[in-house]
């Protein structure tokens, strides 16, 4: 959107999460209302919803207190002769930032995906993601694939 001048901003975040058993279905809303007369007082918006399934049964603790999912452990472990645990999942996601004379652009992208689960300190991370921006008449496109090894202590 580039910088502009704003008195003040409200967000609001509702969240939702379905989680029967090893699948989970979570869904999240952004909401933001600026107090910028000299850009219309604009309002902003985004959301995701995805679905992630636990091929392997595995299912992750959650925090109730802190509102938070803890780290998954696998049921058997490649250090212990198992496969350790896989994960596949898929997401949608969406952000408006045009409103009022700020043209910031409409971007949505489709992300599948797969984590294994090694051990409880291993993890490796595979995904491949589209995207597209509307911008002031232009559409852009880009592919994204992605991957991440993480060691936890």
């Amino acid at each position: 959107t580039g910088d502009f001048k704003a008195k003040s901003s409200t967000t609001v975040v509702p969240e939702f999460v379905y989680y029967p058993g090893p699948l989970m279905i979570t869904a999240e809303g952004v909401y933001d209302w600026f107090k910028a007369s000299d850009s219309g007082n604009p309002f902003f918006n985004g959301s995701y919803i995805s679905a992630a399934y636990m091929i392997t049964g595995e299912r992750r603790n959650y925090n109730r207190q802190g509102a938070y999912f803890g780290k998954l452990s696998p049921k058997k472990p490649v250090d212990q002769g198992g496969p350790g645990a896989i994960e596949v999942y898929s997401r949608y996601s969406y952000a408006d930032t045009d409103d009022g004379s700020i043209k910031g652009g409409k971007f949505d992208r489709i992300t599948l995906g797969a984590n294994w689960f090694a051990t409880d300190h291993w993890r490796l991370e595979l995904s491949y993601g589209h995207g597209k921006l509307k911008k002031s008449g232009d559409t852009g496109k880009t592919d994204f694939f992605q991957t991440r090894l993480q060691f936890e202590f």
